[in-house]
């Protein structure tokens, strides 16, 4: 049963892996968000009120 739980625990992320990976994503999310409010695309079109045509 050992053998197992060793070859396991190479295959789970530590503590500084995961904070590495969170930083990584949070400034994915930032760029993402700059990048769009920079960019400005057009704005959709919004179709009129009422009932359809």
């Amino acid at each position: 049963m050992t053998e197992t739980t060793s070859a396991a625990t190479g295959w789970l992320i530590d503590g500084f892996q995961a904070w590495v990976v969170f930083c990584i994503w949070c400034a994915a999310v930032v760029l993402y968000g700059l990048y769009r409010a920079v960019a400005k695309p057009d704005a959709d079109a919004i179709r009129p009120s009422g009932p359809g045509v």
